[in-house]
């Protein structure tokens, strides 16, 4: 129930905002509260109750009622003072605000003969058969149609077709009003058709006092609530229904329909418990002396109860309120700084809030009364501050404390366990900070939140670089370990991001310490010890790029584990391998992971052509090469249109590949000149392999025109998620109009972009070539390391399309499908399971989806219904990978799960989605 407008002298604004502008009730003098805007510019706020705070708290009457107090004690503690009146069954107008329409219908209640229709302006009263009828208004008068079966045919009463109203309907069991929405209500009594507006009517129930609470009780207090806090209700809403009798609002009604008033649903929401609620207080009301009360009620006070405009209407503690789980006695939500500034324009950029004022009882001081709006132009001082929020009971936190999450804590061996999470400062939020370890509560060290976390920046804006994953040394044992963000800038607490407890009991301990290349080979070290068996060596098992390579004892000497070193020679392949040690305890079947590390075989000369250049008549290339192998120069033999048409030695001094490849020496660079003909060309450049290995290594390969060809630069290639972004400009000298740019990915077309959009820069640089060269493309990039191209096409084709620019992008994501098994619900016999599943290789396309039941295949679905949130998690996805399940399941205890089949690189395989124990009854 809402505080009644025309008591009060309000600012439109403060309408608006739950607040009044401008004059400030006086108060006692208090210290001023200020809270800067937050860096993010959204405040976190707390906050205590729902509502105005004047009278009785419905959540604070059920809290009582379940104290034991009685009805009429709850209504003495709400509004003391009072005294109990039998006021009868007076008759009462409700307005019912949503009907209001040019066109308003009201149909027969079911089941009854007739409907009964009289114009209050003649008194003429007719009867018709029941069924559906329309009110029209047009201007000042009102006219009648009703459904004849077939169609709507115009209806009158004593001969005439337009009326000057009301209309007043009615059967002998009420009647259904239709709301302008298209909703209905049903109500009892009868229903005035009153001219509002012009052009417009709105609907005014007419029933008995305990007709209309019996379409109040419900609607304020769940039926469900103890039948002291409904008698309660049903009493408070009597004699504020009393006292707005007593002052009409206007000549038509008495009371409205909504929370302005008190919220009146007619006979469509009632039930038994609330009817008796209403039949046992039938005719109570409270009045004042002599006069009725005005008994205002809101949904909860926080605790606290704010002093109205009468007597009875008391600022005291209210001990009920936080009872019987009141979820509006206490609440968190945000204040974006962005809304102060929409509702206050006059105000410029907001710079804090300052609290002038609080009522003076409950916490903080308890309801705001005077609030004011700094801005960077003036400052507004606002009463009764609510702004959208649940009250005016309220206080911003103080900003600046550090936030974040201790995500999981896992043993890696016996004496290591690994941590990972994230933290954010609000006042520095693109800063990484520093994580404190305390194990078993002693402080373990200092570690910076530095390590990318791509899911962080989707949801916070902040950057990536907030995560941290330690490993963490320790005794076998069980611990725990809790982690600690390091406040920066404002601010006053270190938060305690989470504590977690690991046990590494019957683990092996070690450590993989090196691997390099000897003879073709990786050779790895280490030591592994079971505490155990500390005599017995541990088996170690070696797998390199995920295979099974070695098995082999720590049983070598070492340094400092005694006969428990690891040494060993492994097979690898050319190139990167990723070689993982796994230390086995035969005796429980546990194993510690020793460590992963990367090596390279190289037996193949490398190195790059970085630019090849076309000339009026020639072609230069540069780069360098080198063979690992050696130290000496070796050649490069240049490939011009598939043709063998030059070689030069790789001899020219390059510091920058001598410090690169240490050991190598700095002559492996070379350029050379070579004769061509106009037009487009694709020069190759290849090292020559000496010793081992049989391949002539690529250096590269380019498209080069001769004479004049398009010209251009990349500006920007990033990766947002899987969207990528290509930016530039490009221009043919042959021309001023726009040309072609194709853009390739991994070799292949992936968009063709005309450059034609605004570069006056491009202008400046080419006089007379005019400055719509630019072009600016999005495209859908799935997950893995790609090779980005553009090109310029040539207008005349016959000088080659000259690449712009070719860089390497890492999309993350793997090469496995990622997805979540959400929710599994069994509702009327059909159980639903949900989630959503995307493929990172084919970030755009459906996954497939199997369900099992127990082990066994239960359903198979694709992955397609849109969420919303998806598309902004994984930018360039796209919403449309949820997935809803819906299956008929025998009773019992079952367990579903969810797999996402991979249809991308790597293909085979799967992804567990997650798995869910539930219960069919």
């Amino acid at each position: 129930m809402g505080k009644r407008t025309r008591l009060l002298v309000l600012a439109l604004v403060g309408l608006l905002l739950g607040g009044t502008v401008g004059l400030v009730a006086s108060e006692p003098a208090q210290a001023a509260e200020w809270f800067p805007v937050p860096p993010g510019r959204v405040y976190t706020v707390d906050g205590h109750g729902y509502g105005h705070g004047h009278g009785m708290s419905q959540r604070g009457a059920q809290g009582a009622a379940t104290q034991g107090l009685t009805a009429n004690q709850i209504l003495d503690f709400y509004y003391p003072g009072t005294t109990r009146t039998n006021i009868g069954t007076p008759g009462v107008r409700v307005l019912l605000t949503a009907t209001a329409s040019a066109d308003l219908r009201i149909d027969s209640t079911a089941g009854t003969p007739y409907m009964y229709i009289q114009d209050a302006a003649t008194g003429i009263l007719a009867q018709a058969t029941s069924g559906p009828f329309r009110v029209l208004t047009s201007g000042t008068s009102q006219r009648i149609i009703r459904w004849d079966g077939a169609r709507w045919v115009n209806f009158s009463i004593g001969g005439s077709g337009t009326y000057a109203g009301p209309l007043a309907f009615w059967t002998a069991d009420g009647a259904t009003v239709f709301a302008a929405d298209g909703s209905s209500r049903n109500y009892r009594g009868s229903i005035n058709v009153v001219r509002t507006a012009s052009g417009v009517s709105t609907a005014v129930s007419h029933v008995n006092m305990q007709e209309y609470l019996s379409g109040v009780v419900p609607a304020e207090s769940p039926p469900s609530w103890r039948p002291a806090a409904l008698e309660a209700q049903a009493v408070a809403a009597r004699s504020y229904a009393w006292w707005d009798i007593q002052t009409p609002s206007a000549s038509y009604y008495d009371i409205c329909d909504t929370t302005a008033c008190q919220v009146y649903k007619g006979r469509s929401i009632e039930d038994p418990r609330t009817n008796t609620a209403v039949h046992v207080t039938g005719g109570t009301a409270l009045y004042y002396r002599g006069a009725p009360a005005f008994t205002q009620f809101s949904a909860s006070n926080g605790g606290a109860m704010l002093a109205g405009s009468q007597p009875y209407l008391v600022s005291k503690a209210d001990p009920y309120d936080g009872l019987a789980g009141n979820p509006d006695h206490s609440w968190t939500t945000t204040l974006n700084a962005s809304y102060l500034e929409s509702a206050y324009p006059q105000i410029g950029t907001l710079q804090g809030l300052r609290v002038l004022n609080r009522a003076g009882l409950g916490q903080w001081g308890g309801y705001i009364t005077s609030l004011q709006v700094v801005g960077s132009k003036t400052t507004v001082s606002v009463s009764n501050p609510r702004f959208g929020l649940k009250s005016t009971f309220w206080r911003p936190r103080a900003e600046g404390n550090p936030f974040g999450s201790f995500d999981t804590l896992e043993p890696v061996t016996g004496n290591k366990v690994r941590a990972t999470g994230w933290t954010i400062d609000p006042d520095s939020p693109m800063s990484s900070l520093a994580v404190h370890v305390y194990i078993d509560g002693v402080g373990s060290g200092s570690f910076p939140a530095d390590i990318p976390r791509w899911d962080v920046n989707a949801h916070y804006g902040a950057g990536e670089k907030h995560g941290f994953d330690l490993l963490l040394p320790v005794t076998q044992g069980r611990h725990e370990i809790c982690v600690y963000a390091i406040n920066v800038v404002l601010g006053n607490t270190d938060t305690q991001l989470g504590c977690r407890t690991v046990d590494t009991s019957g683990l092996p301990v070690g450590e993989f310490e090196s691997v390099r290349i000897d003879q073709g080979q990786a050779l790895v070290t280490g030591w592994s010890i079971d505490p155990d068996d500390r005599a017995a060596p541990v088996e170690v098992h070696a797998h390199v790029n995920g295979a099974v390579t070695g098995i082999f004892p720590a049983n070598g000497a070492h340094a400092s584990a005694g006969a428990h070193g690891i040494m060993a020679r492994l097979p690898v392949r050319p190139g990167w391998n990723e070689i993982c040690l796994y230390a086995i305890d035969l005796g429980s079947s546990k194993f510690s992971a020793l460590g992963c590390r990367r090596v390279e075989l190289k037996i193949d000369p490398t190195g790059w052509m970085e630019t090849a250049t076309g000339g009026a008549k020639d072609i230069t290339v540069t780069g360098w090469a080198l063979d690992p192998e050696t130290t000496d120069p070796v050649d490069v033999h240049v490939y011009v249109d598939g043709v063998h048409t030059g070689s030069v030695t790789a001899n020219r001094s390059r510091p920058d590949i001598a410090a690169a490849y240490p050991g190598s020496g700095d002559l492996h660079g070379f350029a050379a000149t070579l004769p061509a003909v106009p037009g487009q060309h694709a020069v190759c450049a290849y090292a020559i392999n000496v010793l081992q290995g049989s391949t002539n290594q690529t250096l590269g390969c380019k498209t080069v025109d001769v004479g004049a060809a398009p010209v251009g630069a990349v500006d920007e290639v990033s990766v947002n998620g899987f969207d990528l972004r290509v930016r530039g400009w490009a221009l043919d000298g042959d021309t001023s109009d726009p040309i072609d740019v194709h853009v390739h990915i991994d070799g292949q077309v992936a968009a063709i972009v005309t450059a034609s959009g605004d570069r006056p820069d491009v202008a400046a640089a080419h006089p007379g070539m005019g400055a719509a060269h630019g072009f600016d493309r999005r495209l859908s990039i799935p997950s893995g390391k790609h090779t980005v191209c553009v090109y310029a096409i040539n207008v005349l084709g016959t000088k080659g399309d000259p690449k712009i620019s070719c860089s390497d992008v890492v999309v993350n994501g793997g090469s496995m499908p990622i997805g979540k098994h959400e929710y599994a619900n069994t509702v009327d016999g059909i159980t639903e399971i949900s989630g959503w599943a995307i493929e990172p290789d084919l970030p755009t396309s459906a996954v497939e989806v199997h369900f099992h039941l127990d082990g066994q295949v239960l359903g198979i679905t694709k992955a397609t219904e849109p969420r919303a949130e998806l598309a902004e998690a994984y930018p360039g996805a796209g919403p449309d990978h949820g997935y809803t399940g819906r299956f008929a399941i025998p009773k019992g205890w079952h367990t579903v799960c969810e797999y996402a089949i991979n249809a991308g690189a790597g293909s085979g395989g799967y992804t567990a989605l997650g798995c869910q124990v539930i219960n069919v009854r």
